[in-house]
């Protein structure tokens, strides 16, 4: 048994399922530890900077998250890892607890017989798409439909109604979010509700890994 939520664990079987489990790994080892992004207040212009980097544009927290920690492994194996961390305002220490979860949930996925290696199942793990559709997967029903208006953005959910992003989320940064939904893994409500955490998704990958769409409302259906 995988020592996650469910959802984080019907993440890594998708990701098992569909051959890009390196980069889910490292989504749900994020998910699972303390956010290695630091927001330094002192620095925070700096950091959220950083930040955007990994973006890259892509729209999404988790994918973020992969290139930050594919960086650091490389920069790791260059014994360069302290520095890339102090550079790009990095946790270390949050970076090596993921690096271990991995570890742990693919020394777990080969004792009950669904992988052989990391590297028979990372056909795809370079298709940011199919990527972005299993995250979809994994967190649905987290999820939050966006409409842009001509200065800002528009977020609702099913259950809260409007809610807003986390200030650290690479998408609160962006004037506009060119996809219709978000999918994400934690709300919190302070005097609003918050998203932590974001990945931006189309109808079709809604459709074909979360849920069917209507008028109004989402209605989850088993993926499998």
């Amino acid at each position: 048994m995988l020592p996650v939520e469910p959802k984080l664990g019907k993440m890594i079987i998708l990701g098992v399922v569909f051959n890009c489990l390196d980069p889910v790994l490292t989504v749900v080892a994020g998910l699972s530890a303390r956010d290695p992004f630091l927001m330094p207040f002192d620095k925070k212009d700096l950091a959220e900077s950083a930040k955007a980097q990994f973006s890259a544009r892509n729209f999404s927290d988790h994918l973020a998250l992969v290139r930050a920690y594919d960086g650091w492994k490389d920069a790791e194996r260059q014994q360069s890892g302290h520095e890339y961390c102090w550079r790009n305002f990095l946790s270390a220490q949050t970076l090596k607890a993921m690096d271990s979860l991995r570890k742990q949930f693919l020394y777990l996925l080969k004792d009950i017989g669904l992988v052989d290696s990391i590297q028979s199942c990372n056909a795809w793990s370079n298709n940011e798409h199919l990527v972005r559709a299993i995250v979809c997967g994994g967190l649905f029903p987290g999820i939050c439909s966006v409409v842009n208006k001509e200065k800002s953005i528009s977020l609702k959910t099913m259950e809260d109604g409007g809610v807003l992003l986390y200030s650290n989320s690479v998408n609160a940064q962006e004037p506009q979010i060119p996809y219709p939904w978000l999918v994400f893994n934690e709300k919190v409500k302070v005097n609003s509700v918050f998203l932590r955490d974001s990945t931006a998704v189309s109808d079709s990958v809604v459709l074909l890994f979360g849920g069917s769409i209507s008028g109004k409302a989402l209605v989850s259906f088993p993926c499998f």
